[in-house]
């Protein structure tokens, strides 16, 4: 990170910058036009990681560049530790007008997530190997990820909406996929049919097949280490699309943030392999327990598996000797735990060891860990 901050601070001098103080900050415009305060990369978390990275794309380095608003100092959307230095009411007004305009122009762009009034409900419907089938109205968040590059095209990964125009999924699932080659399908349950039913009078809406806009992979994904994505919807859902297409929870609060979720009861859900087949037709749900990295770890090297886990990752497996656990099509569904009511994902499926052959756990993504990138990313 030394030689990067040098050429930031080297960069700075040669545009010319001015100083300012590492306490304080002035307001500035990102280079997507999102309000910002210019301060120093070490109170700026999403820019720090990304500068701390030991290898940087082409796109990466250019970001950097483009956020460089004086010496160590970056254009940051949500600085911690710092106080805003707004202008005084000496600056003319001619010179304020136009930043406050172009500020409330670019909050617009900045898309929320859903509370808990819409998110997750936690009360849907009366389940993956070992698992069983769900109910058609159940986890209606989960997406199933079609790959047309192949022929016929087939569900390979799964994925999670958390808005109008967000899934999230797992990296690995889409790092050679271009977006016209992915289609979302919102509101599955039966691969196989065109509209599910349980019954002559109920049955689920039409699925969606949407199509994908953008795919924005974690900038430090590295050999399923944030191995985490988003996939921006071509199109946004209705505004009413919690009628029936209703997202999952993601864990905002700093309660849940900083809560590492261990000896959770959690649920895995996808059309990944039931042990019989390579896929299966149905949604199906797994239910598991977490455990703490340090035993993750533990488990793995008592069974010569060379597999490194990270804070950054989450485990889980069976509570019983039972071989259940996610399998491949799996990949990219959602890790979710029920509290006070409500859905929320806390990991993405990653990895683990060979489906339906072992008791090891599972290793997930951590949700909680990346909370400050998927909000950054939210753009509309």
């Amino acid at each position: 990170m030394a030689n990067l901050l040098k050429k930031l601070v080297i960069t700075c001098v040669l545009l010319g910058h001015q100083i300012i103080s590492s306490q304080e900050s002035v307001p500035c415009l990102t280079d997507e036009a999102k309000p910002g305060s210019c301060v120093d990369i070490d109170h700026c978390p999403f820019l720090r990681e990304l500068a701390q990275a030991t290898i940087l794309s082409t796109q990466e380095r250019a970001l950097l560049n483009r956020r460089v608003c004086g010496p160590r100092k970056v254009c940051c959307e949500e600085p911690s530790g710092v106080t805003l230095n707004l202008p005084t009411s000496s600056t003319p007004a001619s010179e304020i007008r136009v930043p406050i305009v172009a500020a409330r122009t670019a909050i617009s762009k900045k898309m929320t997530l859903p509370d808990t009034t819409v998110c997750g409900p936690d009360n849907l419907g009366d389940r993956i190997f070992g698992g069983n089938k769900t109910e058609i109205d159940q986890f209606p968040w989960t997406v199933a990820l079609e790959y047309r590059n192949k022929n016929p095209p087939s569900v390979d990964c799964g994925g999670s909406l958390i808005n109008t125009r967000y899934v999230i999924t797992a990296a690995h699932c889409v790092q050679h996929v271009r977006k016209e080659d992915l289609i979302a399908r919102l509101g599955e349950y039966d691969l196989e049919s065109d509209l599910d039913c349980d019954g002559p009078d109920n049955c689920n809406l039409e699925v969606i097949y949407a199509k994908i806009a953008e795919i924005k992979i974690h900038f430090k994904f590295r050999y399923k280490q944030n191995d985490i994505a988003l996939l921006k919807l071509q199109n946004a859902l209705p505004e009413d699309y919690y009628d029936y297409f209703l997202p999952i929870c993601l864990p905002q609060s700093a309660e849940l943030e900083e809560n590492l979720f261990i000896d959770r009861n959690v649920t895995v859900v996808g059309w990944g392999s039931t042990g019989n087949e390579t896929r299966s037709r149905f949604k199906m749900q797994t239910d598991l327990v977490t455990t703490s990295v340090e035993e993750c770890q533990n488990d793995f090297q008592l069974a010569l598996v060379a597999q490194k886990v990270h804070p950054n990752h989450i485990c889980a497996k069976s509570a019983t000797e039972l071989k259940q656990g996610t399998c491949g099509g799996d990949s990219g569904g959602p890790l979710m735990t029920s509290v006070n009511g409500n859905w929320y994902l806390i990991g993405v499926v990653s990895l683990g060891p060979p489906c339906g052959k072992s008791t090891l756990p599972g290793v997930y993504t951590r949700v909680t860990s990346h909370m400050s990138w998927i909000k950054e990313n939210l753009v509309n």
